[in-house]
């Protein structure tokens, strides 16, 4: 049984900003700057949940779902968040 439509886009934001901060830390420590506050809790270069990276296809994939289901996203935005 697939997992709720919010559940996947959950995951898919989660696996864009691991991606994103984890760039970052590699951008600093390999210029030699320091790491943002942050994202310091954050080791450059491991990895805390899978070793997969995001490919364009899983981008694309993440944005249609979005755009797919907005309506039912936001309407569930305002319920918890108000």
């Amino acid at each position: 049984m697939r997992p709720p439509w919010w559940l996947q886009i959950l995951r898919i934001l989660v696996t864009i900003i691991s991606q994103i901060r984890k760039r970052i830390c590699n951008f600093c420590a390999q210029r030699g700057l320091p790491i943002p506050r942050a994202l310091r809790s954050h080791k450059a270069g491991k990895s805390r949940g899978s070793s997969r990276r995001m490919k364009g296809n899983d981008v694309r994939r993440a944005v249609q779902i979005v755009q797919d289901q907005q309506e039912a996203f936001l309407a569930r935005w305002r319920e918890i968040h108000g």
